[in-house]
C-alpha cells in the first residue's frame, strides 16, 4: 500500500489540467466541513436506499457522448455534492465502453444498482434539464419544488467538481483534499487493477511498495486520430506541470518515481531517462 498520496492526472497538451490527490491506502481524514457532510450522507445513503421513498440522482452513461474518465469522475464527484445538499441516492451507472464496477467498485456507500431493478432507472427524464439547473444552480422556487418531487433524474454531466455559488451547497475549501475525500468515499479500485498494478509496479521498480507519482500523458488528444512525432518539448512540459502540482502536495518528484501513463503508441515498451512508461497495449 501506498504511504502517501498517489497523484491520478489526465493531462491534454493544450495545457489543460485536472487533477486530484487519491491513495490506494486508507485515505487521511476528510476536512472540516466535508467530514461531518459525508459522514451524516453515509448513514442517510445506507438507511434509505432501498426506501419506497427514496429519491435518486444517477450518474450515468449509457452510450452516446459521455466525456472522457476524468471528466465522468468530476461529474460523479459533483453529483454527489447534490446528493448530499438534497437529501438524494446517488448511484453511478457506466455501461460504456464497459461496466464501471470493472475497474472501480463502491467504497463507503453502495452506488451500484445492486439490489434494484436498472430498468427503474434506465428511462427518460421527467424533469428537464433547464429546471434541474434552476433548481441545483440557484434554487428557483417553482424549479426546486419539481426536482424535489422527481423520483429519479439521470444525467451524464462532467461538471467541475469544485465548482461554487450552488445555492444551499456547500462550497469546496481544499480542492486536492476534498476531491481526495469525495473520491475515495465513493470508489476503490477493483482488486484485479490493484493486482495488475502491482505487477507493473514490481516489473519498473522491483517492488510493488514503492512510492511514486503516476502522471497520465494522453497525448492521443492532441493528434486527433494520427499520432505526430514525440517532441520533448511535450513531455518537458507534461513533466513540469507533474511537478507543479505534486509541489502543491508536498511531493519532490526529484526524490521518488515518476511513472509516465500514455496512450502515445511509440512510447509504449519505452524508456527514457528516469522515467518508467506504462500504457494499454493496442
Amino acid at each position: 500500500m501506498f504511504s502517501l498520496p498517489l497523484f491520478l492526472c489526465l493531462v491534454a497538451l493544450i495545457a489543460f489540467v485536472h487533477c486530484f490527490a487519491l491513495t490506494r491506502a486508507q485515505p487521511a481524514e476528510c476536512l472540516a466541513p466535508q467530514r461531518r457532510l459525508i459522514e451524516e450522507y453515509k448513514a442517510f445513503h445506507n438507511a434509505n436506499k432501498f426506501s419506497p421513498d427514496a429519491q435518486y440522482l444517477v450518474h450515468a452513461c449509457w452510450g452516446g457522448s459521455c466525456s472522457g474518465t476524468g471528466d465522468r469522475i468530476r461529474g460523479a464527484l459533483w453529483l454527489l455534492r447534490v446528493a448530499i445538499a438534497h437529501k438524494k441516492i446517488l448511484l453511478v451507472d457506466w455501461t460504456k465502453p464497459a461496466p464501471l464496477t470493472d475497474f472501480l467498485v463502491p467504497n463507503e456507500i453502495d452506488w451500484s444498482f445492486s439490489g434494484l431493478d436498472p430498468a427503474l432507472f434506465r428511462i427518460a427524464n421527467t424533469l428537464d434539464m433547464d429546471d434541474f439547473n434552476d433548481a441545483v444552480y440557484r434554487q428557483v422556487p417553482a424549479a426546486l419544488e419539481r426536482f424535489r418531487a422527481t423520483k429519479v433524474y439521470a444525467t451524464s454531466s462532467n461538471e467541475q467538481f469544485e465548482v461554487n455559488g450552488m445555492v444551499g451547497i456547500t462550497p469546496v475549501l481544499e480542492f486536492f483534499a476534498d476531491g481526495a475525500c469525495y473520491f475515495n468515499f465513493l470508489f476503490k479500485p477493483h482488486p484485479a487493477i490493484v493486482a495488475r498494478g502491482d505487477a507493473h509496479l514490481q516489473q519498473l521498480y522491483g517492488s510493488a511498495s514503492v512510492d511514486y507519482v503516476a502522471w497520465h500523458w494522453r497525448h492521443f488528444d492532441a493528434d486527433e486520430r494520427s499520432e505526430s512525432p514525440v517532441m520533448v518539448s511535450e513531455l518537458t512540459r507534461v513533466l513540469n506541470a507533474a511537478a507543479r502540482l505534486g509541489s502543491d502536495l508536498g511531493l519532490d518528484l526529484d526524490q521518488r518515481p515518476v511513472l509516465l501513463i500514455t496512450d502515445f503508441n511509440i512510447a509504449q515498451g519505452s524508456a527514457i531517462w528516469p522515467f518508467g512508461w506504462a500504457g494499454p497495449d493496442y
